[in-house]
């Protein structure tokens, strides 16, 4: 991990990628602790945390048993609009499981079965719209069965 520390700070302004490669390195490396503080740092430099930055670090939160930054990263995950993502979805309702935090844990995964049921609506209705687009298309298509 020196190397790409020392890589890492040589950048200027990293942006929300590299930060991701560099928590995600911690991780690996099993330096939980260090990958929280590039996270930190992260939300400190302005750079935006995205879907595959709370899995991860939900996951570090699990392993810490952080009660502080558990919470305040769901808070930012919804303040991000990034609450119906699968996989920062499947990390919190782990989290909160992990802590016995079962109420929290259900809260999370229903959220994730509402917007599911909600997502699985839209398709439905897409589907039948295109069908019936489908449908009148071919029938406005006059046959011709004389074609020479």
């Amino acid at each position: 991990m020196d190397e790409a520390i020392e890589a890492f700070e040589a950048v200027r302004g990293p942006d929300t990628f590299l930060h991701n490669i560099m928590i995600h390195g911690f991780v690996d490396a099993g330096l939980t602790v260090d990958a929280l503080a590039v996270y930190c740092a992260m939300l400190m430099a302005g750079a935006c945390p995205d879907c595959f930055t709370f899995p991860i670090i939900v996951k570090c939160c699990a392993r810490l048993q952080s009660l502080g930054e558990g919470p305040a990263a769901h808070a930012t995950v919804i303040k991000l609009g990034l609450e119906h993502d699968v996989y920062t979805g499947n990390s919190l309702v782990t989290f909160y499981a992990k802590l016995g935090l079962v109420e929290d844990a259900e809260r999370v995964f229903d959220g994730m079965l509402r917007e599911a049921a909600r997502q699985s609506g839209i398709l439905d209705t897409d589907i039948k719209a295109r069908a019936e687009n489908a449908t009148l298309v071919k029938a406005s298509i006059p046959l011709n069965h004389n074609l020479a």
